[in-house]
């Protein structure tokens, strides 16, 4: 019975962990999606702070 619980938390436990995985990675992305639209951020504006960054990585 003990080991049949246990068993049951741990998969409960990872199904929750991978389920808050999925959730973020949409969250991500449709965080990134409403920058895109939005006319704040241009994919100029996108691309030049991707340049600055990897200049600093290279300096």
């Amino acid at each position: 019975m003990d080991q049949g619980l246990s068993k049951l938390v741990g998969f409960s436990a990872l199904v929750v962990r991978e389920i808050g995985y999925f959730q973020m990675h949409i969250v991500l992305r449709m965080r990134f999606l409403y920058l895109m639209r939005s006319k704040k951020v241009s994919v100029d504006g996108l691309q030049d702070r991707f340049s600055s960054m990897q200049c600093n990585l290279k300096g």
